[in-house]
C-alpha cells in the first residue's frame, strides 16, 4: 500500500481498499473499517474512472446493506455493480453481484427460512465462492 501511495497509483490503492474491506467484512475482524475503506475505494475509483473498483465498492456495500437488513439498498447496489461488471466483461464480479441481487430478492419476499445466508450468521457465508446454499421454506 505504501508503494502505491508513494507512486500515486490510485487505481491499485482503490483495488486494495475494496479487497481489505471484503476481508474485514467477511471475517468480522474489523467492522468499523469496512465503510471507510469502501468510501475511499469508491472515491478513488471515481477519480480515475476505474469501473471495476466502482463495481467492487457497490458489491461489498451491498453485502453490508444486506447483512444489516437494507434490502432495497442491497438490491440497488447489486444492480449497479452488475451493470458495471457486465460492461467490463468481468464474469466473476458479475456472478457475485447477481448472487447478491438474488439474495436480496429472496429476503425481500420471505423466501429464505432464516438468516443463514448472512455473513454474520452462525453459518459462514463466503462471497468469493462460486456457489452458495440457500435455505428455502
Amino acid at each position: 500500500m505504501a508503494i502505491h501511495r508513494a507512486l500515486g497509483n490510485k487505481r491499485d490503492i482503490a483495488h486494495s481498499r475494496s479487497q481489505w474491506a471484503q476481508v474485514c467484512f467477511v471475517s468480522q475482524a474489523d467492522q468499523a473499517r469496512v465503510s471507510p475503506l469502501l468510501e475511499e475505494c469508491l472515491a478513488l475509483s471515481l477519480q480515475v474512472g476505474f469501473k471495476e473498483g466502482i463495481a467492487a465498492s457497490y458489491s461489498v456495500s451491498g453485502q453490508v446493506a444486506l447483512s444489516q437488513g437494507g434490502l432495497a439498498a442491497a438490491r440497488s447496489l447489486a444492480e449497479k455493480s452488475v451493470a458495471l461488471y457486465r460492461e467490463r466483461g468481468h464474469r466473476h464480479g458479475t456472478a457475485n453481484s447477481l448472487s447478491l441481487f438474488s439474495q436480496s430478492y429472496l429476503f425481500s419476499f420471505g423466501l429464505v427460512a432464516n438468516n443463514s445466508m448472512l455473513p454474520h450468521s452462525s453459518h459462514r457465508w463466503n462471497s468469493t465462492r462460486s456457489h452458495q446454499l440457500v435455505h428455502v421454506q
